[in-house]
């Protein structure tokens, strides 16, 4: 038969095993995401050595970067597109359904237009509106 001492000396055991996991698991979790700040800093690294004006560097949704004389940036050489948002949308689940102020047929100014439908006639090649700077932010980072 297990004695009231034994079973609380069993749970302060259990529980100091169990704290030493998670600070285990904390201190892994933490190195991984080390490990891949180094390593997405070096990829960063080897895109901007490689990309030319020639030989621009693309991005998974097929857009084209291009070096900038005097900096150490590649910029797009077109505007982000629907199509190009609405697949950054799809692949994150990213709510970017914050509204905006558009015009209406009348010229007058309303509220909660949004950059799928904005008030007004886009194709998938049209540059995306109604972003907000977080939105952009997210989509290209």
């Amino acid at each position: 038969m297990v004695s009231q001492r034994q079973r609380e000396e069993k749970e302060r055991l259990d529980a100091e095993q169990r704290q030493q996991r998670e600070r285990e698991e904390k201190e892994r979790s933490e190195a991984e995401k080390q490990a891949r700040a180094v390593l997405e800093r070096a990829m960063a690294r080897v895109v901007l050595e490689r990309a030319t004006k020639e030989h621009p560097w693309v991005n998974s949704l097929g857009m084209k970067f291009v070096p900038v004389a005097g900096t150490q940036v590649l910029f797009s050489i077109w505007d982000t597109r629907v199509q190009d948002f609405e697949a950054f949308v799809a692949d994150t689940n990213y709510d970017a359904t914050g509204g905006m102020w558009s015009l209406d047929k009348d010229g007058e100014m309303e509220w909660g237009a949004t950059w799928r439908e904005p008030g007004f006639s886009q194709g998938p090649t049209h540059p995306v509106v109604g972003v907000s700077w977080n939105d952009a932010k997210k989509s290209s980072g």
